[in-house]
């Protein structure tokens, strides 16, 4: 073992002995990102990089299950927020969080967020659900929503809040 996996392991092992609180299998994550430190140097160089850390690889695998959980919940309309992943999948959003950058993560995140909000409002669209009560009352939810996203542009549509 090389300088780089030995300083990624030592790395590793510190940090999972402070992380817990976690919905996801941590030991099994900890363990896989192990492996692949001892079998690929340009892995280790990334687990060892700066900013990088094995409970923002916990965090990024349980928001992105709960992006995943919250989208299968509407779909289903049963309104429990549950999910079910493989080991493959959960180690591939591992890989993901230690090969891509902060930036790019946060990219993705957001995208995702952004692709949920907007199934979202498709749905309050097609449900033409209004605001019940208060200075807004009557107007389209999703419309008093995005502009208060300002995500609306067209000027006719616009609501004075």
């Amino acid at each position: 073992m090389g300088n780089k996996e030995e300083s990624a392991m030592t790395k590793l092992n510190n940090e999972a002995a402070t992380v817990s609180g976690y919905n996801v299998p941590a030991i099994a994550i900890r363990d896989h990102v192990a492996q692949r430190i001892m079998t690929d140097a340009v892995y280790a160089e990334k687990v060892i990089a700066e900013g990088k850390t094995l409970s923002k690889c916990y965090q990024y695998i349980s928001d992105i299950a709960y992006e995943i959980a919250r989208k299968m919940s509407k779909a289903d309309k049963q309104g429990g927020i549950m999910i079910g992943m493989s080991s493959d999948e959960i180690f591939a959003l591992a890989d993901e969080y230690y090969t891509l950058s902060d930036d790019e993560l946060k990219k993705k995140l957001a995208s995702k967020s952004k692709k949920l909000r907007n199934e979202e409002f498709e749905e309050l669209e097609r449900t033409k659900a209004k605001i019940r009560n208060g200075t807004l009352q009557g107007h389209l939810l999703v419309t008093v929503l995005r502009e208060d996203l300002m995500e609306n542009t067209d000027e006719s549509e616009k609501v004075s809040v």
